[in-house]
C-alpha cells in the first residue's frame, strides 16, 4: 500500500436506498440498502485531494437522518406489474416540524411507477420537533416486479471497468447514477442490461460498460441490480485531478434481508469514512456519525466486503480516504 491517500471529503446527503418486493397480490415491504456518497468531481491539494460534491441546501436543515414512525404500502397498479414495469424511483420528501411530509418530488425514475411512490410518501409520517423548519431527505424506492420476496442476488464481479463519459453529457454537465439490471450466464458474462433509472443520456455508456463486465461461473443464470455513477472531474490542473473511487459491488447490511433479526425492528444511518486502497478493497474504516452499537457494528463490517474500482490520479490507482453511509430500515 502507498503512504499516500487521497481524501475525499464530501457533506454527505441525507441520501437512503430502499427496495420495494412485491409479491403477487401486495407489495411485501421496504428494505434500505447501504448507499456511498459519489462527489462528482475531484481537485487536489497538496498530497492530499479533495472531491467536493455540487449539493444545493433544499433546506434550513439538512443535518441528521429524519426519523421515520409511519409507511404507507405502495400499491402496485396491476396493469403495470402485468406489463413488467420495475425499477427504482428517486424522490424527494419534504418533511414538516410536525413530521407530516408537504411535498414529494421526482427526481428520476420510470414515469409508470411515480404516481404510486407520491400516493404512498405523502401518507408517510416522521417524528416531530419542536424547531429547524423544513427539512429534505432523499429517498429511492426500487420496484422489482419479482412474484416473491426475495431480493435479486447480489454478484461480485471478478473484472469490471469504467463507463466512458458521454462527451456531450459531460459538456452539458450531466451527471449522476444510471440503475442497471443485468443477466449474467452461467459462464459469467454478462447477456443483457435493462435500465431501471438513470438519464437517458448516460444509460447507454452504463451498458456498454457493464457487458463488459464478468462474473464467476455459476450453476444456472441469474440477475443482479448495479449502479454506476457518472462525475465529472474538476480542477484547473489536470495532473492533480482524482477520479472517485467506483462501487461495483456493495451488498448491503445482511439484517435487511433477515426480518428475524433485532437489529432490522428500527432504522437509522451510520455514517462512516472508508479508505479505498488502490487495489479496490476496502482497508481503515471509522464510524464518524454513529446511530447504535449494534447498527455501527454492522456498518463497520459490512463496508469490508464492499469492492470499488479504486480512485485514479493520472489514470493511476491510488488509495482514498471516502465518506459513505450505511442505511438500516424498519420492514
Amino acid at each position: 500500500m502507498s503512504d499516500k491517500i487521497t481524501r475525499i471529503t464530501s457533506r454527505l446527503p441525507p441520501v437512503s436506498i430502499g427496495r420495494l418486493f412485491s409479491a403477487p397480490i401486495a407489495t411485501a415491504g421496504i428494505l434500505i440498502l447501504a448507499s456511498i456518497a459519489n462527489p462528482p468531481g475531484c481537485s487536489a491539494q497538496n498530497t492530499i485531494a479533495s472531491c467536493q460534491p455540487e449539493q444545493k441546501d433544499t433546506s434550513p436543515d439538512m443535518t441528521g437522518d429524519p426519523l421515520q414512525i409511519k409507511t404507507a404500502r405502495f400499491d402496485y397498479p396491476l396493469g403495470v406489474k402485468l406489463a413488467g414495469y420495475r425499477g427504482r424511483v428517486t424522490f424527494s420528501v419534504s418533511i414538516a416540524e410536525d413530521g407530516s411530509v408537504s411535498d414529494v418530488k421526482i427526481i428520476n425514475g420510470n414515469p409508470h411507477l411515480n404516481n404510486t411512490v407520491v400516493k404512498a410518501v405523502r401518507q408517510w409520517r416522521y417524528a416531530p420537533r419542536k424547531k429547524g423548519g423544513v427539512r429534505v431527505t432523499i429517498v429511492t424506492i426500487y420496484f422489482t416486479g419479482h412474484r416473491s420476496d426475495a431480493a435479486p442476488p447480489e454478484l461480485k464481479p471478478i473484472s469490471a471497468v469504467r463507463p466512458v463519459y458521454p462527451p456531450a453529457a459531460k459538456a452539458a454537465g450531466i451527471h449522476g447514477i444510471v440503475g442497471l439490471s443485468l443477466t449474467v450466464e452461467k459462464d459469467g458474462r454478462v447477456s443483457s442490461a435493462e435500465t431501471l433509472s438513470g438519464n437517458p443520456q448516460l444509460a447507454q455508456a452504463a451498458i456498454e460498460a457493464v457487458r463488459q463486465w464478468r462474473y464467476p461461473p455459476m450453476d444456472k443464470s441469474a440477475t443482479t441490480d448495479v449502479d454506476l455513477t457518472f462525475t465529472i472531474p474538476k480542477g484547473e490542473n489536470p495532473a492533480d485531478i482524482v477520479t472517485p473511487p467506483l462501487g461495483i459491488y456493495q451488498p448491503e447490511p445482511a439484517s435487511n434481508r433477515n426480518k428475524d433479526t433485532k437489529i432490522a425492528k428500527s432504522q437509522g444511518v451510520v455514517q462512516l469514512e472508508i479508505t479505498v486502497l488502490a487495489d479496490g478493497t476496502v482497508g481503515d474504516a471509522k464510524v464518524t456519525k454513529p446511530f447504535d452499537k449494534l447498527r455501527d457494528e454492522e456498518a463497520l463490517q459490512t463496508v469490508k466486503t464492499w469492492d470499488f474500482l479504486p480512485a485514479l490520479k493520472s489514470g493511476k490507482p491510488v488509495a482514498c480516504e471516502t465518506p459513505v453511509s450505511v442505511s438500516f430500515r424498519l420492514f
